[in-house]
């Protein structure tokens, strides 16, 4: 029952590998996966549960459903030791000896609290008001959005897996914007219905990352698009750019899409602050204006991961460290 209990943890919190970096089967008994995942109706009985939580979570208090995330959030350090490495690791890839050993494993367990919370508030968001959401989010720079419209180009709205990102889109729909997130296929169709479903509670669309013509047709509408490119994901078409000091392997989307549409792309990130979130709209990361296209697509993305690393550097327990973020190396070194 541990073993399964801890599988499908991990499968929750890091649902693919590609997504991860992380092999399951290195970390998870193979007899887990096959019963979890392959055999259907141990796969539905624990879908049913998970009805059945967000069923109890949506009639909680908020205080109530923050209880709860720590708690998964300290089950989850507890059992997940291969998971706690791999951030102690990246950690270390990072800030090497600027920080200590302690510091370090403090920022660790900071970050399962967050992915504790992070589940529960996910349960508990269609329930939240506009003024709930306005009520919990402290928000500045909203005047980069409404420069950036102006342009009648749409927005592409850059962010990191970073706080609790899910509130972002629907903060800022509360506020009257329109717009979709743009995010990449679970390999559990149930649980993405549910992510689906969250975000349409509150008027945000989902666009699937491959649908490059909703992204266009939505940008065209003067649409907010919500992206978070900050991981490595091998199956992308992407370049190396300097992040923490060393090369990291990351999707020129963003760029890209941003040079055909000449939508800016304009930096948010949320964190929590107690009880509530901060939210800060940066200024639109510009264009270069020298180079070719190759040049100036490396120099665009090389300029918005600084924006990324910085907001990581200032607050690095906000940021999901159990994600091999330097797993693809140049050479395959």
């Amino acid at each position: 029952m541990y073993k399964a209990f801890r599988g499908w943890l991990f499968q929750f919190i890091s649902p693919s590998p590609a997504l991860t970096g992380v092999s399951l089967e290195r970390k998870i008994p193979v007899w887990c996966l096959q019963t979890l995942m392959k055999h259907p109706i141990r796969r539905r009985v624990l879908y049913t549960g998970f009805c059945v939580l967000k069923a109890v979570v949506q009639v909680m208090p908020l205080g109530g459903v923050r209880i709860l995330g720590k708690t998964m959030g300290l089950t989850c350090w507890l059992i997940l030791p291969a998971q706690k490495r791999l951030a102690l690791n990246q950690l270390d890839i990072a800030f090497g000896d600027t920080k200590s050993a302690s510091q370090k494993k403090h920022i660790v367990w900071q970050v399962f609290l967050n992915l504790g919370l992070n589940f529960f508030e996910w349960l508990k968001l269609p329930r939240l008001s506009a003024s709930d959401l306005q009520g919990l989010v402290e928000c500045s720079g909203l005047e980069h959005i409404h420069s950036a419209l102006k342009q009648k180009r749409g927005v592409m709205m850059l962010s990191a897996h970073f706080g609790n990102w899910e509130i972002i889109s629907p903060y800022l729909a509360s506020l009257g914007f329109k717009g979709s997130v743009l995010a990449r296929k679970l390999r559990y169709p149930e649980y993405e219905q549910f992510l689906i479903s969250m975000r349409e509670s509150k008027g945000v669309r989902t666009i699937e990352r491959s649908r490059l013509k909703d992204v266009a047709r939505a940008l065209k509408e003067n649409q907010l698009i919500g992206i978070m490119p900050d991981q490595d994901v091998d199956s992308l078409e992407g370049l190396f750019v300097d992040f923490f000091g060393k090369p990291a392997y990351t999707p020129i989307g963003p760029a890209a899409v941003a040079m055909m549409t000449k939508a800016p792309i304009v930096p948010c990130f949320i964190r929590r602050n107690r009880n509530k979130y901060i939210l800060e709209i940066l200024p639109a990361v510009v264009a270069p204006e020298k180079g070719d296209r190759k040049e100036i697509l490396a120099q665009w993305t090389q300029d918005w991961s600084r924006v990324v690393e910085q907001q990581i550097a200032r607050h690095p327990e906000q940021w999901v460290w159990v994600h091999r973020r330097w797993k693809t190396q140049p050479n395959h070194e």
